[in-house]
């Protein structure tokens, strides 16, 4: 599927290689324009690259249809504990996400 998230080349990419050693990311501006990325030493930081596309579409679908549970309050249903203690690594997750997103795009987390 193509992405053109926040005015990004849209995806999806994908890595070439022009050697053992010399790798690359193809890109196309518009259907009469491409070009070519400066030359990646290693097949596996191309890969990644390519996949910053659909990997920013996925996070912000994620961080947008999250419907995790926070709250401070405690839950005597639950032996006391907080939504936000009962859901820590989810969120902290989420939070990554959050900073994820606002590094790819300039935004604020």
């Amino acid at each position: 599927m193509a992405s053109n998230i926040g005015g990004f080349t849209p995806g999806p990419w994908s890595a070439m290689s022009w050697s053992a050693t010399e790798h690359y990311i193809p890109e196309v501006w518009n259907k009469d324009e491409c070009g070519i990325s400066d030359s990646i030493a290693k097949l596996e930081d191309a890969r990644l690259i390519a996949a910053a596309p659909e990997l920013l579409e996925a996070l912000k679908w994620m961080v947008e249809h999250d419907e995790t549970w926070e709250g401070d309050t405690p839950l005597p249903d639950h032996s006391g504990l907080t939504w936000n203690e009962i859901n820590s690594e989810f969120i902290a997750g989420l939070n990554k996400a959050r900073a994820a997103i606002a590094k790819a795009t300039g935004a604020q987390p």
